[in-house]
């Protein structure tokens, strides 16, 4: 879909810490994996100041903690009641759930304290969000698994596009107690799953300061009935990708960043119709480095773009020296495809 949406700020929190350079360290090391699941000494306090949260799940926490730094640098700028918030998360509330239930396992619905007992509803930490920073145009939570976090950031361009609001704020959020930490070291399609939170400011406001546009965005599914078949496969892959590329005018493509995930034979595949495609254009492939960030994983890609847009060059891709636009990818094994332009 051809559009015009500025970036306007971000935030992000990972194992790695706050700072998005932090993550640009990690893929300038030379080791190919570098797999940190947790936030390590999380300090609530930094983020939320020192009181106000204690009944809030983890999730909720992480979420804020990400949203409410971007809002404290840009709530003045926006009209509260124009302003949406769209969260994406792949395990959501699963560890709430498995405490709701280990409560009433051992005694019946009287043993759930009352106080955490609104934690259980999905859509608990984005309307906490919502209530926080005023946001009154919406607040929406995804949990289309995997690909949540694209999904969320489709519903905001979708609703800007639209102008049921003026500006969204696209978040990903995912915490990894005991018990889906547990899951994880059974799931071999999930064992590089990481814990974080991320939100990204989108605007239909031309006149203010911004840091990359997105000029088309497009998503699709591979039906599975198709993976055996080479030709069938190739054309829902390179078909969403050149219907991204038509919406923007065929704009030369400086550098492609993609998180392609799924068995190394599909990966290489997938990569060699990048390279078919935008011969000579710098690949960046996110997840060998630093793993699935599940629902954080589009904000990510956008942060990334606009940095590297800005003139924060990787070592991989310093042969070339200015960069104006970038092809954002993602290729799941569960079939999703989701591509974007952005540029200065």
């Amino acid at each position: 879909m051809k559009t015009d949406i500025r970036i306007i700020d971000y935030s992000i929190l990972t194992p790695w810490g706050d700072n998005v350079n932090n993550i640009i360290s990690i893929l300038n090391e030379e080791k190919k994996y570098n797999l940190k699941r947790k936030i390590d000494d999380y300090d609530v306090k930094l983020y939320l100041g020192s009181k106000g949260y204690r009944y809030y799940s983890m999730q909720t926490k992480y979420l804020l903690s990400s949203i409410l730094p971007l809002w404290e640098r840009n709530f003045d700028k926006m009209p509260l009641e124009n302003v949406g918030i769209s969260t994406g998360s792949c395990f959501a509330s699963l560890e709430d759930w498995v405490c709701l239930c280990n409560h009433i396992k051992k005694g019946g619905f009287e043993e759930i304290p009352p106080m955490d007992s609104f934690n259980f509803s999905l859509n608990i930490p984005s309307s906490i969000a919502s209530i926080r920073t005023k946001a009154h145009s919406f607040n929406v939570t995804h949990t289309s698994g995997i690909m949540s976090g694209y999904d969320a950031i489709n519903f905001s361009l979708d609703n800007l596009m639209l102008k049921t609001a003026e500006s969204v704020i696209a978040c990903g959020v995912e915490y990894m107690g005991e018990n889906v930490n547990g899951f994880l070291k059974s799931s071999s399609s999930l064992c590089d799953s990481i814990e974080g939170s991320s939100a990204i400011l989108f605007s239909n406001d031309t006149m203010k300061p911004y840091w990359a546009k997105i000029i088309s965005y497009n998503s699709n599914f591979i039906p599975k009935s198709e993976y055996s078949n080479y030709n069938s496969y190739k054309e829902y892959f390179i078909g969403n990708i050149l219907t991204t590329h038509k919406d923007a005018d065929f704009c030369e493509v400086d550098i492609i960043i993609s998180i392609i995930t799924g068995e190394q034979a599909v990966k290489d595949f997938e990569i060699q119709l990048l390279s078919d495609m935008f011969p000579n254009t710098p690949i960046l492939n996110l997840n060998d480095k630093l793993g699935n960030l599940l629902s954080l994983n589009g904000d990510l890609q956008y942060i990334l773009a606009c940095k590297v847009l800005n003139g924060q060059l990787l070592d991989s891709i310093k042969d070339k020296k200015q960069f104006n636009s970038a092809l954002i990818l993602y290729s799941g094994f569960e079939g999703y495809v989701y591509s974007s332009i952005i540029k200065k």
